[in-house]
């Protein structure tokens, strides 16, 4: 085993608790920031152009905005869940593997769908948190910013490297072949 191999696995490790841990603590961050709203809300940038009056909003309110938040911290679960994979396979040293492939094309497919559901995503919430305001002062606020734009490149930079290391486990499994 050369030194990097053994870095790679040892780092990878640590990688892979770091995502197990994220896995457990985003749903749980979630369930705190809407059962906290009133006082947490106003914490989070996410918030800040919707037009939120606290005395209107109700358990039902709170409960679809949690369920629709959990939809897209979903997809970044998902995500998170194709690192842990990856991590896990470099903490083995399995590096350049068809699966390690299509693991990195999963987080990548996950980071461009999270970009482009974020603005439904947002939507949907200024609606939910606005419903219960008098006509007049209820709000749909659909942005798409240069975040989101950031999200996709990257999404599409990672998926162009995993269609790369799939030809390269390709290689790799004909050369073991031949030897």
């Amino acid at each position: 085993m050369t030194p990097n191999l053994s870095r790679i696995q040892r780092v990878s490790r640590l990688m892979q608790t770091i995502c197990s841990l994220i896995l457990v603590a985003v749903p749980l961050a979630l369930a705190l920031v809407w059962s906290n709203f009133e006082s947490l809300a106003p914490l989070s940038e996410a918030f800040d152009d919707i037009p939120i009056q606290p005395a209107n909003l109700t358990w039902l309110n709170l409960l679809l905005g949690f369920l629709i938040s959990l939809a897209g911290a979903a997809v970044v679960l998902y995500g998170i869940a194709r690192l842990r994979r990856l991590f896990m396979l470099y903490g083995e040293g399995q590096v350049f593997t068809h699966e390690a492939a299509r693991c990195i094309r999963g987080f990548a497919l996950a980071i461009m769908l999270y970009a482009a559901s974020s603005p439904v995503i947002g939507g949907l919430l200024s609606v939910v948190l606005t419903m219960g305001n008098p006509p007049g002062e209820r709000a749909l606020v659909i942005s798409f910013s240069s975040n989101e734009l950031a999200l996709l490149f990257l999404g599409g930079c990672l998926l162009v490297i995993s269609w790369v290391m799939v030809e390269s486990s390709r290689l790799a499994d004909d050369n073991a072949q031949i030897v």
